[in-house]
């Protein structure tokens, strides 16, 4: 139900957007947010352990999947949905921890030194869905990046 709602949400924003490119990303696994940089005694700035294991592993699949030659210019749209691994204990919330805005910071972050954006500020339009998986359902970052009309 909720994968099906958010392919229709998808063409709707494909004819929104007049059928430019889209360039598919997929980071499988369970999605981990952006972590605030800790700073250490000396003053050096570092990241969270699980989240510089993320970003290493998504760069990892980044390397190896069909990417366009050339990063993305111009104003992008981008789509991205986050699905969470369900709860093994189970929980009374209906939707996963976190904010959307650290997932897609990570996501991002990882898209652009990748090659598929020159940078992250020429993203102008975004939908985030965040949900939990459903039946044999495999977790993962998916996002959609499209090239938008300059006018």
């Amino acid at each position: 139900m909720k994968a099906r709602l958010l392919l229709a949400v998808m063409r709707a924003v494909s004819k929104l957007f007049g059928g430019t490119a889209c360039v598919p990303v997929d980071f499988p696994g369970k999605p981990i947010p952006a972590s605030r940089p800790r700073v250490t005694r000396q003053g050096r700035a570092y990241y969270a352990k699980t989240y510089r294991n993320w970003r290493r592993s998504a760069q990892q699949r980044l390397t190896g999947a069909s990417l366009p030659a050339e990063p993305m210019t111009g104003p992008i749209g981008v789509v991205m949905e986050i699905v969470y691994p369900y709860p093994k204990s189970g929980t009374h919330r209906e939707w996963p921890q976190g904010d959307n805005d650290n997932y897609e910071k990570a996501s991002w972050d990882v898209a652009t030194q990748a090659g598929v954006i020159q940078d992250d500020d020429q993203i102008v339009a975004n939908l985030t869905v965040k949900r939990y998986t459903e039946r044999q359902e495999q977790e993962g970052v998916f996002l959609w990046f499209y090239q938008l009309p300059f006018n």
